[in-house]
């Protein structure tokens, strides 16, 4: 049996006033023994269902290169040949991609040269797709079951799965084929074993360990995938290291724990790239990047005689630091790139595909859900107003708000990976694509819930009742730029809410 909760150690009831003997009535949430898991395994199932109609939904459409599809198909025509080649990006997106498009009976024949190219009828390019809608609809699933672990209450973890799922931007981002709903499903997934392991480590369990094992897999896994997702894997060293409340109670967890994070992470991390390099071992368009021995370790160089190969862990270490290299000198392009002030106010969105006709254009047009950028920055700007009166009075004798100081550190944490989440681009990029926001959007979907999680059980089912309408509804109306509906032009200036919607 676990030992019970401490008193007022959950957002339930926040702001509920005071009894006589100093804890709240009627809205504490008891933590996740104390709830029906039924309903929490229902309503995650139900965020499931609902995530992967959206995004199934004539998934072939358009039949049309859209974005970096156009490198990606090239990428996979690579893998498929054994060919080396070389991305910003780490390698096991690209792989996961192959590995699909394989078992997809991909024609390698095929090359995209630009977007909206045809895609030919021997081209499973709809297969490939499916891969990352059932990514993005399980990335969905996973918020509500992050949620439910971290204590908040089941409406407010169905509400933050919801919004994840009728989001236009992860709709549309699960819809082509690209790596980032892999490294969604994977930051979720660490983050999800994490906060299990904390449990279990507070609980006095020799479970947290292996659970933390496990979060550290998924975060190399997912570092493998973008190196975007670190914001997760150092949310994890942090508060596990210095043991922050009330993940951690008690004091920094035992540095075991710490190592099996570490070790596991590293591991996964770097047995991606021997499985790239040991599959990708023909010379190919990637050659030119790399050094004289590094070349000479591939089959078919013109190196392969006047140097000797490099061995395993040096090629991983080059191929590491070019990445490196080569991303401290991109910069995003403002004229055609949102800024990440915009990726936040949803001022300003990401062309995917646009098709101009007689009748009027069919665009895939990338931007947040209005409704949901609305409730989500409202939401944390009401967190911010709690946190700071809390600051303020936390001293106050005559308030007796101390049972809020457990949710606002939770919340906190959201918050600071919601910020961690964009420091490249705030300190280094400036701007970039739109999808570069779904990290942040993660965490601040979860201060989002958490927020919510302040008030009153019956204002809080009305509040998420409300927000959820609208973000369903939202979804409707700018559905058209995710499917790529054709509109006439009355009807496209109609969507254009923002003036930066261009």
């Amino acid at each position: 049996m676990a030992p019970p909760r401490e008193a007022g150690g959950s957002a339930e009831g926040a702001m509920a006033p005071p009894t006589e003997g100093g804890t709240s009535q009627g809205w504490r949430r008891a933590g996740p023994e104390g709830q029906s898991r039924m309903a929490m395994t229902v309503a995650s199932l139900l965020v499931f269902v609902l995530a992967a109609i959206v995004r199934f939904y004539s998934i072939s459409q358009p039949p049309s290169v859209i974005f970096d599809e156009v490198v990606y198909t090239r990428f996979i025509n690579n893998v498929l040949e054994k060919k080396f080649f070389f991305d910003v990006f780490p390698p096991l997106g690209k792989l996961v991609l192959s590995g699909c498009a394989k078992l997809a009976g991909w024609n390698t024949a095929f090359e995209a040269q630009a977007i909206s190219q045809q895609y030919p009828p021997d081209v499973s390019y709809d297969v490939v797709r499916a891969v990352n809608a059932l990514l993005g609809a399980t990335a969905s699933m996973l918020l509500v079951l992050i949620a439910y672990e971290a204590e908040l209450s089941i409406n407010a973890s169905f509400l933050a799965g919801s919004l994840m799922a009728f989001d236009l931007l992860s709709t549309t981002q699960s819809r082509i084929i690209m790596a980032d709903m892999l490294m969604m499903f994977l930051v979720e997934t660490s983050l999800l074993c994490a906060l299990r392991a904390w449990r279990r480590y507070r609980e006095g369990s020799y479970f947290g360990m292996p659970w933390l094992a496990v979060s550290g897999a998924f975060s190399g896994l997912a570092l493998a995938t973008k190196w975007t997702s670190y914001a997760t894997p150092m949310l994890i060293s942090f508060v596990s290291f210095f043991g922050v409340p009330p993940f951690v109670k008690n004091g920094p967890m035992h540095l075991r724990y710490l190592l099996a994070f570490g070790v596991s992470c590293f591991v996964a991390y770097y047995y991606v790239f021997v499985v790239f390099l040991q599959t990708c071992n023909l010379s190919g368009p990637g050659d030119a990047f790399t050094s004289p021995p590094f070349q000479a370790s591939l089959e078919g160089s013109k190196f392969a005689n006047e140097h000797s190969p490099l061995p395993m862990h040096e090629r991983i270490w080059e191929y590491n630091r070019l990445m490196f290299n080569y991303q401290k000198i991109v910069r995003g392009d403002v004229k055609v790139e949102p800024s990440w002030l915009q990726w936040i106010s949803n001022s300003r969105g990401t062309v995917y595909a646009l098709d101009r006709t007689a009748r009027g254009s069919k665009s895939i047009y990338l931007i947040l859900n209005p409704a949901l950028a609305f409730v989500v920055n409202l939401s944390i700007f009401a967190f911010l107003l709690l946190l700071f009166y809390y600051v303020r009075y936390r001293r106050d004798p005559k308030r007796r708000i101390e049972h809020l100081c457990p949710p606002l550190q939770r919340g906190a944490a959201f918050l600071f990976s919601w910020l961690g989440s964009m420091l490249p681009t705030l300190v280094v990029y400036r701007c970039g694509p739109m999808y570069q926001y779904l990290p942040s959007l993660t965490f601040a979907l979860l201060v989002c819930a958490q927020t919510v999680d302040f008030v009153p059980r019956r204002l809080r089912t009305i509040i998420a009742s409300v927000a959820i309408s609208l973000t369903i509804l939202a979804f409707y109306y700018w559905s058209p730029w995710v499917y790529g509906t054709l509109l006439d032009p009355l009807e496209y200036q109609g969507r254009k809410l923002m003036s930066g919607w261009n």
